[in-house]
């Protein structure tokens, strides 16, 4: 069975889809996966709540490429370096399939992860139990497993 076949039996409360920061391509290949996937029917009843998540934040600084150094010293007229994935970027991509929003992390340092399943865990509890602001919406028959990670 392909993989998206398989995982599309699951319930899914939450879905990360993760990229290295220096990779630009890297997002491009996980963006168009998760559009194969849902175009597939990845998930059968109620979407996931998605987050586009970069990871190795730390390590955007330590480029090597010539353009990224002149982008981040502010002397590029491109705007953006080539290697690296822009945030505001990732941002609109997001946007555009559908996510939550756009995240950044490192496990090296720890930037970003704490607050990362915090928000993804209120939110994927809220979801699950009804809850919503001002009251409680009606509980679904099914109760759903909560899948973090």
């Amino acid at each position: 069975m392909k993989t998206i076949a398989r995982l599309s039996y699951m319930t899914w409360d939450a879905v990360f889809l993760c990229f290295d920061v220096k990779e630009k391509m890297g997002m491009f290949k996980v963006l168009l996966w998760w559009e194969q996937a849902t175009n597939q029917g990845f998930y059968r009843d109620t979407p996931p709540l998605v987050y586009l998540l970069g990871m190795k934040k730390d390590l955007r600084l330590e480029c090597s490429f010539e353009d990224h150094r002149r982008a981040m010293r502010g002397g590029s007229s491109f705007g953006s370096p080539s290697c690296c994935v822009n945030p505001s970027d990732a941002d609109w991509h997001a946007k555009r399939i559908g996510a939550e929003r756009y995240l950044e992390c490192s496990a090296l340092s720890g930037e970003g992860v704490e607050s990362l399943f915090e928000e993804v865990g209120r939110k994927a509890v809220r979801r699950a139990t009804g809850y919503v602001e001002g009251g409680l919406q009606e509980k679904k028959a099914a109760r759903r497993k909560l899948v973090l990670g």
